[in-house]
């Protein structure tokens, strides 16, 4: 079972890259380009920040003035 779930994320992992590159290089002649990049793909939910830019604006502020 384990070899079966390793193969498989193997073959989605392969599948999301080559979506990825050949979303790439068609955006190269419209002067497009990916915002995020391959590794930030692979991040699992849980590792994203989900926070909105003013959240995370507070949380800086609230740092440096030593509330957080």
């Amino acid at each position: 079972m384990r070899y079966l779930m390793a193969r498989y994320e193997r073959d989605v992992r392969e599948i999301v890259y080559r979506a990825y590159v050949t979303d790439a290089l068609q955006g190269i002649p419209q002067m497009k380009y990916n915002v995020n990049r391959w590794v930030d793909t692979l991040k699992s939910d849980e590792e994203r920040d989900t926070r909105t830019a003013e959240e995370v604006v507070d949380d800086v502020i609230a740092a440096l003035s030593g509330g957080g």
